[in-house]
């Protein structure tokens, strides 16, 4: 790890690590093992790309940060490594947060883990009927040894409290338009579509925007503005 000091406009930098002092913070840089942040920018969002979410999973009152593997958890200000939790493993599920517990999406299904009594507990495993979708968002990563036991925040979003109950709805874009899930007492029911207008659908770009057939350019080029005087 290699972090800077610095005071006022001035910053040094050695080797035994490094600290950002700006007014009156403090940020010192950690290494986390498979944490991705910054690679990319969402597009129309201006936000970097992560493949982390964070939140107080160990109601601590201190945001711990979920990777797509294991949680880190937070102590006193950093995050130990002795203190990552691996995940338990899923087939390829997209992955949101929803207070303390992970909700993770998958083909089938839904599910939700709550970290309880040190240990992860499965409060929810609800088979589900999804509608077609616009185009495969369910991702299928691989681990080295080829299984695909890995969750994903790639795709944005999916959880929301549309209706003001502090309780999350389930939103999902498919072919026919934007389906609604509503929890109704312990499980999920399908409870709205909205309408899209004209239906949603994937562009696909050329694979050649210029085709091999009209990259014909005529020599010498004709002179658009020449013209011939009437004798």
């Amino acid at each position: 790890m290699r972090s800077s000091r610095c005071t006022g406009a001035t910053c040094t930098h050695d080797r035994t690590g490094a600290v950002a002092r700006v007014g009156g913070l403090v940020f010192v840089e950690q290494p986390i093992d498979g944490l991705l942040a910054g690679e990319e920018i969402l597009q129309g969002t201006g936000e970097a790309h992560l493949n982390a979410r964070h939140a107080d999973i160990d109601h601590d009152g201190a945001n711990d940060i979920i990777t797509p593997t294991f949680v880190a958890f937070q102590r006193n200000g950093s995050f130990p490594k002795n203190q990552q939790t691996p995940l338990p493993s899923f087939d390829g599920a997209l992955a949101d947060i929803w207070g303390s517990e992970i909700y993770l999406l998958q083909k089938d299904r839904i599910t939700a883990l709550r970290w309880a009594k040190s240990e992860w507990q499965q409060t929810l495993s609800q088979p589900m009927s999804w509608a077609a979708p616009v185009m495969e968002t369910f991702p299928s990563p691989k681990f080295a040894d080829n299984s695909p036991r890995r969750l994903s925040f790639e795709d944005g979003r999916f959880l929301f409290d549309l209706n003001g109950d502090n309780k999350p709805e389930i939103i999902r874009v498919a072919a026919d338009g934007v389906h609604v899930y509503a929890k109704k007492g312990l499980f999920f029911e399908e409870t709205a579509v909205w309408r899209v207008l004209p239906p949603p659908e994937v562009m696909a770009f050329p694979s050649k925007i210029w085709p091999d057939s009209d990259r014909e350019i005529e020599l010498p080029p004709k002179n658009p503005w020449k013209h011939t005087s009437r004798k």
